[in-house]
């Protein structure tokens, strides 16, 4: 596992921060959204560029794409922006790979609102990419998990936003230890501060529907995380873990809901002894 340099990790609340506001848009892309949860992804100016034409603006930066597939998001804290490598059908077009730029107003907020989105495609190329994937699913669960993560990692612990993305009945189970419910929840969110700052970065993910319960809709998620830590000490810190959720979705909500979390650890936490080579900055 790759040591990170450690404003990598230091920074990376604010990078989780604009991947669940970038993965909420892409399903407010391919649905319609209400006005109440357009407002809370865009500012009031936002433009839309596509091939470096302004196309138009405001709300409808969120209706330019009838298919989207993502292969990969690159966020950047330092130039409040993010990369989205994929392929996406422009105004009902035919499907091309595309890379679409998203620019945010303000990089060290809780939610970030995307200033403008700048679309370039690709003609005469083949796309050999899995279009089969639900990317309205996998997005939801993907905005889930950087929220999680952007509350967790965040140096300034507060349990109350985490209110909105657990279920009633939440548990949490790992190898050592589980908790169920919020007070509980509230009590571990403290003790994270044993460590100075965190990174989780996906190195596997999948996820597939459930049977549903109460009307809502239900999702089984799986990831690998490699982990880069922070001691209070300044040392680097390493772990890797497998994750299984079980997910609760109320799509008009702003996100979906942890009902399970059970966590298993291939690497346990460990300081990393040899770091000759490495650069903090």
């Amino acid at each position: 596992m790759e040591l990170l340099p450690e404003l990598a990790v230091r920074r990376s609340y604010l990078e989780q921060a604009q991947l669940h506001q970038t993965h909420r848009w892409i399903v407010a892309s391919l649905t319609q959204p209400s006005q109440e949860l357009i407002t809370q992804l865009l500012a009031e100016d936002a433009e839309l560029l596509i091939n470096g034409r302004t196309e138009t603006e405001g709300a409808g930066v969120l209706t330019f794409v009838s298919d989207l597939f993502v292969d990969q998001l690159l966020p950047s804290v330092e130039t409040k922006s993010l990369f989205i490598e994929g392929a996406c059908a422009v105004q009902s077009n035919q499907l091309a790979p595309c890379t679409i730029e998203l620019k945010f107003r303000d990089a060290d907020a809780d939610f970030p609102l995307i200033t403008a989105v700048h679309v370039t495609t690709q003609t005469g190329a083949d796309i050999t990419t899995d279009l089969t994937l639900n990317t309205i699913m996998r997005s939801r669960v993907l905005a889930l998990k950087h929220r999680w993560h952007a509350l967790v990692e965040n140096p300034v612990k507060r349990a109350g936003p985490f209110r909105e993305i657990i279920a009633d009945g939440f548990t949490m189970d790992w190898e050592r230890g589980s908790l169920s419910g919020f007070d509980a929840l509230v009590d571990w969110v403290e003790s994270t501060k044993a460590i100075a700052a965190a990174r989780h970065d996906i190195a596997a993910f999948d996820c597939s529907q459930a049977d549903a319960l109460d009307n809502e809709q239900h999702y089984n998620a799986q990831f690998e995380f490699a982990w880069s830590g922070i001691s209070q000490e300044g040392q680097p810190m390493q772990a890797e873990s497998q994750h299984r959720w079980l997910v609760v979705d109320d799509p008009s909500a702003r996100f979906a809901r942890i009902k399970r979390m059970d966590v298993h650890f291939k690497v346990p936490f460990h300081i990393v002894e040899n770091t000759t080579g490495t650069s903090p900055e």
